[in-house]
């Protein structure tokens, strides 16, 4: 893509009239119920190629060492923050967790 008045669309380059013109064809069309099972499924993630499997003992460690004594700038230390903050106020009852491996006491 060279031109700043074009888009990509499946590799194709499309102008800004004809991407107006899919854009309005599109308006008001709903999924078939099929469809949309189709779709919940796929975004459970039960698919996923990585899904089940685990690195080995020595690739973690050494992902671990790549890691290890990395300096975070100031900047990227307050986004880190304001995002921690919103996802605790989102989350903020205590008895919800985020967590789908955490366990709750019922006592």
């Amino acid at each position: 893509m060279t031109e700043h008045d074009h888009r990509s669309l499946h590799g194709r380059n499309m102008s800004e009239k004809t991407l107006g013109i899919l854009s309005k064809q599109g308006r008001g069309r709903t999924h078939t119920e099929e469809t949309k099972r189709r779709i919940s499924e796929t975004k459970k993630n039960r698919h996923h190629p990585f899904r089940g499997k685990h690195l080995p003992e020595e690739m973690r460690r050494k992902m671990s060492e790549s890691l290890k004594g990395r300096v975070f700038s100031e900047e990227w230390r307050r986004k880190l923050s304001e995002a921690a903050k919103r996802r605790y106020a989102k989350n903020s009852d205590p008895t919800i967790s985020s967590s789908p491996n955490a366990c709750q006491s019922n006592s």
